[in-house]
C-alpha cells in the first residue's frame, strides 16, 4: 500500500506496477500455447507425410504403409495422414472398409496441407463404387466439379445402379467436353454390346464415338475390337482388326477380342483357339493367367465345327490357371476358380467386393476338401468372424470349426453344397466349373445341432481341452483334459450343467464337487463340496 511521504511512494508505485506488467507479459509469452504444441506435431506429421510419399512415389507401398501405421498419433493434426494411409490401403488392395474408416478420420479432422479434401472425396466415390454402393458414391460425387476424373466414377455409378437414362445424357455431355478422352467411349461401347436392340439415342452416342475412334485409338488401341461390331462398313472394321493385331504381335491377344476377331473373319477357328489358350510369345506349353467366363462360353457359342469343338474342349479339358467373374461388367473380379492340368484347386468369392472374401474353398484331385466361410465383416480392432469345414466326402462334412469350438459331426449325416457344378463347354468333355448355390447356408445352430461330439478350451485350466458329448444340439456331458490327463467330469441334465467334479490341485482326485441349480434355463452355483482326504466323505461345504 503506498503512504505518504506522498510524491516517492507514488513513483515508487508506478515502477513497480511496469516491472510487474513486463514479467507478466514476458512469463504469459514464455508459456507453451496448445497452438505451440500443435504445431510441433503438424511439423512431426508433415515429415512422415514426406517420406510416405516419397515411398509411395517409388512404388514401396508396404514401407508407406508402414510409416503411415507408425504416424497415426499424429492423425488428429493432420488429415493428409489419413488420406495417405487411404490411398496406400487403396493401391495394396486392403479390405475397404478399412480404407474408408481412414478416409472418415480425414474428414473429422479436417487438417489439410499437401493434399486436398476433394481428393479424398474422389477416392472415397471410387471406393464406394467399387463396393457397389451407387447411391453413397452418388452423394460423395455431388460435392466435386465436372473434371473428367469425378465425370467418368458418375458414369460408372449411373450405369451400375441401372440409371441407364441418365448414364446417356451424362455420356452426351461428357462425350462433348472431353472429345479426345477415351474412357467415356470405352465405357459406353462396353456398355452398348451387351443392349440386345439399341435405341436412337443408343446409335447416336456410337456414331459420335465411331467418327473419333482412329483418333481415340492412339491412347486406347484396345478401341479397335471394341469398336468393330459397331462399325457398318466391315471391310474397314476388318482392316482396323487387323492393323491392330499386327500392332501387338508380341502380345497376347485379349481373350474378349477373339470372338469379334473370328466372326470379322481377322483370324480362323484354329487360329483362335491356340490365342486363346497359348501367349503369342513362342514359349511351349501352358501360360499360367486369368480369363473370364463370359469370354469362354462367348467363343465356344462361336466355335461351328466338331473338331474344333473337339479340339477347344481337349485344351481346356488341361487348363491351368485362373478364371474370373465379373457379373455386373465393372471390371472387379468377384468369383475366382484356380486350376491346374484341369483340375480345380480353389474358389474364392467376395461379392460385396469389399476386399474381405465370404467364402475360400480348397480342392484335392477336384473334390473340395475343406472351407472358409466369413460370417462377419472385419474392421482394423477385430478380425472378421469366419466358420471353417472339412468335408469327408463331398457334401457330406466331417468337422467345423466356430468361434473357437471344434465340432464333429457322424459320416454322411451333416451336408454342405455350397455350389453345383456344370460343364463350360456344355458337353461331356471340357471343364468341370463350379456355380455358387446361393440357397446353401450354413449357420452356428445348424452346426451344433448336428454334432454329437465339440472341443473348446477348458474354462478352469489354462491351456486345457473340454470335450463334450451331445444330441441334437443338447449337450449331454463332458470332460476336460490338461496335458493329456482328466481333471474335471461333468453331468448335464436338458443340456444345463448340474454337477461338476473337479481335481482342483492336480493330484489326480476329482476331489471338489460344484452343484447347480437350474434358474430359468441358467446354470447357478448353488453349493461346493470337498473330500481332501480321499475318504469319500466331504469334510467341507460351502453355500451359495
Amino acid at each position: 500500500m503506498c503512504t505518504k511521504p506522498y510524491y516517492r511512494e507514488v513513483k515508487y508505485c508506478k515502477y513497480l506496477v511496469i516491472v510487474i506488467l513486463v514479467l507478466s507479459v514476458n512469463f504469459l509469452y514464455s508459456q507453451p500455447s496448445d497452438d505451440s504444441d500443435n504445431s510441433g506435431e503438424e511439423a512431426i506429421a508433415l515429415r512422415y507425410t514426406e517420406w510416405a510419399e516419397k515411398a509411395i512415389a517409388e512404388g514401396r507401398l508396404t514401407a508407406a504403409e508402414t510409416f503411415l501405421t507408425q504416424a497415426a498419433d499424429y492423425a488428429n493434426v493432420s488429415s493428409d495422414l489419413s488420406y495417405q494411409r487411404a490411398y496406400a490401403g487403396f493401391l495394396l488392395h486392403r479390405p475397404k472398409r478399412g480404407i474408408l474408416a481412414s478416409l472418415n478420420l480425414a474428414f473429422v479432422t479436417d487438417r489439410w496441407n499437401k493434399y486436398t479434401k476433394e481428393a479424398a472425396r474422389l477416392l472415397e466415390a471410387e471406393i464406394l463404387i467399387e463396393m457397389k454402393q451407387y447411391a453413397a458414391a452418388l452423394r460423395a460425387l455431388d460435392r466435386l466439379g465436372f473434371d473428367e476424373k469425378p465425370v467418368l466414377l458418375r458414369l460408372r455409378a449411373l450405369l451400375f445402379s441401372n440409371n441407364v437414362q441418365d448414364f446417356k445424357k451424362l455420356t452426351r455431355t461428357a462425350l462433348e467436353r472431353y472429345p479426345d478422352n477415351p474412357d467415356f467411349a470405352v465405357l459406353f461401347l462396353k456398355y452398348a454390346k451387351n443392349v440386345p436392340a439399341p435405341d436412337a439415342i443408343d446409335n447416336n452416342l456410337i456414331d459420335i464415338i465411331l467418327k473419333r475412334v482412329y483418333i481415340l485409338q492412339e491412347s486406347y488401341p484396345n478401341l479397335a475390337y471394341l469398336a468393330a461390331p459397331f462399325m457398318r462398313d466391315t471391310e474397314e472394321a476388318r482392316r482396323n482388326l487387323q492393323a491392330w493385331v499386327a500392332a501387338i504381335r508380341d502380345s497376347r491377344i485379349p481373350a474378349e477380342a477373339l470372338p469379334v476377331l473370328l466372326k470379322l473373319g481377322v483370324m480362323d477357328e484354329e487360329g483362335n483357339i491356340e490365342s486363346f489358350f497359348y501367349s503369342t510369345t513362342g514359349n511351349t506349353g501352358y501360360d499360367r493367367y486369368l480369363l473370364y467366363k463370359d469370354d469362354i462360353e462367348a467363343f465356344w457359342q462361336l466355335i461351328r465345327t466338331d473338331d474344333l469343338r473337339l479340339r477347344f474342349e481337349k485344351n481346356i479339358s488341361k487348363y491351368s490357371g485362373t478364371i474370373v467373374e465379373d457379373s455386373n461388367g465393372d471390371g472387379i473380379v468377384e468369383t475366382q476358380t484356380e486350376y491346374k492340368d484341369g483340375l480345380l484347386l480353389s474358389f474364392i468369392q467376395d461379392r460385396d467386393q469389399d476386399g474381405e472374401n465370404e467364402i475360400v474353398i480348397a480342392f484335392k484331385a477336384g473334390v473340395p476338401v475343406s472351407a472358409e466361410i466369413f460370417t462377419s465383416e472385419g474392421t482394423e480392432e477385430k478380425t472378421p468372424e469366419k466358420y471353417f469345414v472339412t468335408w469327408s466326402r463331398y457334401p457330406a462334412l466331417r468337422d467345423a470349426v466356430v468361434e473357437g469350438a471344434h465340432y464333429f459331426f457322424r459320416s454322411g449325416e451333416f451336408f454342405y453344397k455350397p455350389f453345383q457344378f456344370i460343364n463350360l463347354c456344355g458337353g461331356e468333355g471340357g471343364l468341370l466349373y463350379p456355380l455358387r448355390n446361393s440357397t446353401a447356408g450354413l449357420s452356428e445352430t445348424s452346426i451344433v445341432s448336428a454334432s454329437y461330439y465339440f472341443e473348446r478350451a477348458g474354462k478352469d485350466f489354462d491351456k486345457s481341452v473340454e470335450k463334450f458329448e451331445c444330441s441334437g444340439g443338447i449337450i449331454l456331458s463332458s470332460k476336460e483334459y490338461l496335458n493329456g490327463e482328466l481333471v474335471s467330469v461333468s453331468e448335464y441334465k436338458n443340456g444345463i450343467i448340474v454337477k461338476q467334479r473337479i481335481d482342483l490341485d492336480l493330484d489326480g482326485r476329482l476331489e471338489t464337487v460344484r452343484h447347480y441349480k437350474n434358474n430359468s434355463g441358467v446354470a447357478v452355483l448353488d453349493y461346493i463340496e470337498g473330500d481332501w482326504n480321499g475318504d469319500n466323505y466331504y469334510e467341507y461345504r460351502e453355500n451359495f
